[in-house]
């Protein structure tokens, strides 16, 4: 019986995967593996008496050279959404001298298992799920792991995923208006958003609270995202016999339609309104009129992190998913104090 040490044995009692160990072994692995791991891999190597065989260097060189990761999208590319993940997804990849193959699902069960297997015969590294709207998702049998949900996450909390902390954002530009010394708030909310809606909605109630506002303060209202609907309920909220002197949108879009609303009531931002938005889309937000003061989405810093776990799982153990990534204000020209 054959008792002399395999790369699988080397991975097993190393605790990595087998093609973390190969990439060690093979001296490819700068980069892709963490020193920590690329350290536990040589000693259980030297343990073993593992000798690298041709064939098992070989294909360490093969995965270097060749390496390939593959993102299977709900929607097409073009949402404005995807300019920032995408931008991030191909510079890195670039970087490290690899490549990156894109497919689309439309979010159907038998597009996405077909994507798969197209993916599995192109032998592409690795694969990673990329939604273009935060929203759950439940994973392809086909899809073995490691695998990455990138703007989504798994019912089941053991599968890797990466979000954007959607409650912390919205707490923060809640926290802009009321530091500007606004106490009558509004929130033009998404009634189609099923997962980002309510969780912007309790960092915007949760803001109030912790600065001693009552609820009542915060005037919330639903509206969809398309032009005509979204300018009816902004046109609503300017409308109250007690309007609010700041409003936060849900996005930028949204905030869009305030915009217009405002300049048809004759309210002027941000002399009589101040408003902040969600996102940063660069064509909406900074071509506004004053420019949008707004939350930037954090799609490079989410597509970053999840290529960095996607080369070297073994290194993210003890991480709890999904994992949340801050939302940062960009500030530009549409709030003012209160009174100024």
């Amino acid at each position: 019986m054959d008792t002399t040490p395999r790369l699988k044995d080397v991975a097993a009692l190393a605790d990595v995967s087998v093609a973390s160990a190969s990439l060690v072994l093979s001296g490819h692995s700068r980069g892709r593996v963490s020193e920590a791991t690329a350290q536990r891999i040589r000693q259980a190597a030297a343990d073993l008496g593992y000798v690298a065989r041709h064939h098992d260097t070989a294909r360490g060189a093969d995965h270097r050279r060749n390496a390939t990761y593959g993102f299977i999208t709900d929607t097409v590319v073009t949402k404005p959404y995807a300019v920032d993940l995408l931008a991030e997804a191909a510079q890195s990849v670039a970087a490290e001298d690899a490549g990156l193959v894109i497919t689309t699902s439309n979010g159907d069960p038998r597009s996405e298992a077909l994507a798969v297997a197209n993916l599995k015969a192109r032998k592409v590294d690795y694969i990673a799920i990329v939604c273009m709207k935060h929203r759950a998702v439940r994973l392809p049998r086909a899809l073995e792991r490691p695998t990455i949900i990138v703007n989504g996450y798994s019912p089941d909390t053991a599968v890797p995923a990466v979000v954007p902390n959607e409650v912390q954002g919205a707490y923060d530009a809640t926290r802009a208006l009321i530091e500007a010394g606004h106490h009558r708030l509004g929130f033009l909310n998404d009634a189609e958003s099923r997962y980002a809606a309510p969780l912007r909605l309790q960092g915007f109630r949760r803001a109030l609270r912790d600065a001693g506002l009552p609820q009542s303060a915060g005037v919330v209202m639903g509206t969809r995202p398309h032009p005509g609907t979204c300018d009816a309920a902004a046109a609503a909220m300017l409308a109250l016999p007690e309007r609010p002197t700041g409003i936060f949108c849900f996005n930028d879009g949204i905030a869009a339609g305030l915009y217009r609303a405002a300049r048809r009531a004759r309210v002027r931002i941000p002399t009589d309104l101040s408003v902040i938005g969600f996102d940063n889309l660069l064509l909406i937000s900074a071509n506004l009129d004053p420019g949008l003061t707004t939350m930037q989405l954090p799609h490079r810093q989410m597509t970053r992190w999840a290529l960095r776990y996607l080369r070297d799982p073994d290194a993210m153990e003890g991480v709890t998913w999904p994992m949340h990534f801050r939302c940062d204000l960009v500030e530009r020209d549409s709030i003012a104090p209160r009174g100024a």
